[in-house]
């Protein structure tokens, strides 16, 4: 900070330069911040007031029309929603909003609008107006196109978060948006190395949460598959390839869009497909027949129960393991699989599946429990393998 106030020493009024140096003072001003939230926690807030000058300084030399005028618009709006967070001055979030509302064109203000908002709200100056703001916002910066498929899908992301933490309206659409974003963004991604970094980047849990957030507002996988495949705008500008030429050839027609669930019901002729739920918020079995409606089961068990039983059941294999002597551990656990997971779906199965079928299909934690080997074992106890 100090060096910079130096090589700003040199650049007076009309050097080509003092625009760069002023910005550059004022973000290290606002790193400062970052790093040392203590200081105006403990009343020494000279560092904010004076970011806030020189970013006003900043946007002075950045007028309107300026290739920079929405970024400083931003800095400024920042900065006095940090200091609005600070002091509880309502003027300071007003004109944040005025500001952001001024560089509305860029769509990376949307997001910024959202986290006025949605101080708006958690501050208790406006209800659930401010939330559904925050939630709009999200949406417009998840679906503005000219942005690209990976910072909206991050939007969308967010929007999800907000969404899902407040229990609003649009949670459901939040994750339909989501979804379709990433399954667009990991099929126009040609580097395979920018794909699996993509992956580590998004939540894991992100398609059983989806599909738990449809069980619980009422809808149905079929609802939401058929919904999420024209919930999202695409672009062909950047690619290697038209994709709107693409769909034209036989036999591409759903050429980056989701397989349909009438695509999902043609694969279980053979056996119901049994997709098995599990995420913080609920566990369920969705069972699918072929050419009828989805069924869904509430699981008598819960994320924290299965995450034990998976550790319970590596280590009773870690030691139990091998053809003779007894394993208590291991029965005990594979009745508890039984109990909890298999034997509901066995039962409903039971009304109109034919044994012999080939029914499983898990993910997330269920992935790391042997489904196969779940029973009762005891005289005449029922099994899975029956």
């Amino acid at each position: 900070m100090a060096l910079h106030r130096e090589t700003l020493a040199l650049h007076p009024d009309g050097h080509p330069d003092q625009t760069k140096t002023l910005n550059n003072l004022a973000n290290q001003y606002s790193i400062h911040l970052n790093l040392s939230t203590w200081s105006w926690q403990q009343g020494n807030d000279q560092d904010l007031d004076e970011a806030i000058t020189l970013h006003r300084e900043v946007l002075v030399l950045h007028p309107a029309g300026h290739s920079d005028w929405p970024k400083s618009l931003n800095c400024l709006a920042g900065r006095l929603s940090s200091c609005f967070n600070d002091r509880g001055n309502g003027r300071d979030l007003d004109e944040a909003i005025t500001l952001h509302r001024e560089a509305l064109a860029l769509s990376l203000v949307h997001e910024s609008l959202a986290t006025v908002y949605l101080l708006f709200y958690q501050s208790g100056i406006d209800g659930p107006g401010s939330l559904n703001a925050v939630m709009d916002h999200l949406k417009a910066a998840a679906n503005v196109v000219s942005r690209g498929f990976l910072s909206r899908l991050r939007a969308s992301l967010h929007w999800v978060h907000h969404a899902s933490q407040h229990s609003h309206g649009t949670e459901l659409e939040a994750y339909a948006t989501s979804m379709q974003l990433l399954d667009v963004y990991m099929s126009v991604t040609v580097s395979v190395s920018s794909r699996h970094n993509a992956i580590k980047e998004f939540p894991s849990t992100l398609a059983v949460d989806a599909v738990s957030c449809a069980l619980r507002s009422g809808d149905d996988p079929k609802g939401q598959c058929r919904s999420s495949s024209n919930s999202v705008q695409t672009s062909s500008g950047g690619l290697e390839w038209s994709c709107e030429e693409v769909p034209k050839i036989e036999g591409f027609s759903r050429f980056l869009l989701p397989p349909l669930f009438s695509d999902l019901q043609e694969a279980a002729r053979d056996g119901p497909i049994i997709v098995l739920v599990a995420c913080k918020s609920s566990c369920n079995a969705i069972i699918i027949p072929h050419k009828q409606p989805p069924i869904s089961i509430q699981l008598p068990t819960d994320f924290e129960k299965l995450a034990r039983l998976v550790d319970a059941l590596q280590e009773a294999v870690h030691k139990e393991a091998g053809p003779k002597g007894k394993q208590p551990a291991l029965t005990k656990a594979l009745r508890e699989l039984w109990g909890n997971v298999v034997r509901p779906v066995v039962e409903k199965l039971g009304e109109f599946a034919p044994r012999g079928s080939r029914i499983w299909c898990p993910t997330s934690l269920f992935n790391f429990l042997p489904l196969h080997a779940a029973g009762e074992y005891r005289a005449n106890g029922g099994s899975l393998s029956q």
